[in-house]
């Protein structure tokens, strides 16, 4: 986790038991927004925990429904 609270979308991957590119293509979907996207050409997504932990509690549930 960042000083900020913030987390890094590969601490997102860990957190929803999937891959990085999952992440990325989360947010390309718009299923999972970042807080902030670091400038430059590779800069990194940080997303807030609080969402992170409501997109995963919901892709819990939707496992969990037969």
């Amino acid at each position: 986790m960042t000083s900020s609270g913030l987390v890094s979308s590969r601490e997102v991957a860990r957190r929803l038991g999937c891959s990085h590119r999952t992440v990325i293509r989360l947010v390309e979907r718009g299923e999972l927004e970042p807080s902030v996207k670091v400038p430059g050409y590779r800069g990194a997504y940080l997303f807030d925990p609080d969402h992170v932990r409501a997109l995963a509690d919901d892709r819990q549930g939707k496992e969990a429904t037969p």
